[in-house]
């Protein structure tokens, strides 16, 4: 079973992978679901908040993570397919 840890741990060493991956100066663009800041929803363990995946980009080695875009945003009750985000950073 998937923990909220362990779901953040696989998030994060997707990312380390990634900038290994990538040429200096490469982009990866990312889409992901989040979990929104400021909700009570419980959320599978793997959406968390887009400061943690912030977090995570620039302990991995990328430069200035920045999320472009919500979508969907929805606190109050959203559902498996809302409530996500388009990251952007640079090696």
């Amino acid at each position: 079973m998937l923990t909220p840890a362990k779901g953040q741990q696989t998030i994060a060493n997707v990312y380390g992978r990634c900038v290994d991956a990538l040429p200096e100066g490469g982009v990866l663009v990312n889409g992901d679901f989040i979990k929104p800041d400021g909700t009570d929803w419980d959320h599978e363990p793997g959406r968390f908040e887009i400061t943690r995946h912030l977090d995570f980009l620039r302990e991995g080695g990328f430069v200035q993570p920045r999320s472009l875009q919500h979508f969907e945003y929805e606190i109050e009750q959203p559902t498996a397919a809302q409530t996500y985000i388009c990251l952007v950073v640079t090696k």
